[in-house]
């Protein structure tokens, strides 16, 4: 009795003994100590999934976590790098745009200036002509009537010389 459940009880054991080492190779695959792609693809395939892919060692080489770990570093500085190169364009961007927007306004600041310069030249101007004007008035209010009559008439004067 003992003989006969004995062969089932082998192969049974056996078929367990298989999975287990199938499902370490698979670990092992998994976690990049070995390399079983290649033979475990048609099982992939059959279950619908794809291996994972990512940085491993070459299949001459044997599985080093340590070049694993250095090599996602590399990725990541690399990755990194490129993040800030194009902070880097994006600065050099902003910066000529912002240099742009200073040279339009030392531009306008350049014409306001201008115009200050004009109307401080045209209010001179004003202050001038009022201060003659107030000159020739005080200078006209002082004067005998006989030489004002010669200043702005001049051809009455003869006539009231010669009365």
């Amino acid at each position: 009795m003992a003989k006969r459940g004995t062969v089932g009880r082998v192969i049974v054991l056996l078929i367990l003994i298989i999975l287990l080492v199938m499902g370490g190779i698979l670990w092992f695959d998994y976690l990049g100590i070995i390399e079983s792609r290649r033979f475990f693809n048609p099982i992939y395939s059959l279950l619908g999934m794809t291996p994972a892919t990512g940085i491993s060692t070459l299949p001459q080489e044997a599985g080093d976590l340590d070049i694993d770990r250095i090599a996602k570093r590399l990725e990541s500085v690399d990755l990194r790098s490129q993040e800030l190169d194009q902070r880097e364009k994006d600065l050099d961007r902003k910066e000529g745009e912002l240099l742009q927007m200073s040279q339009e306004i030392d531009d306008k600041l350049a014409s306001i200036e201008e115009r200050e310069q004009t109307f401080a030249s045209i209010m001179q101007q004003t202050e001038d002509r009022d201060r003659n004007i107030r000159q020739i008035a005080d200078y006209i209010n002082g004067m005998p009537p006989s030489e004002l009559l010669t200043i702005f008439w001049p051809w009455k004067t003869r006539i009231l010389l010669t009365f």
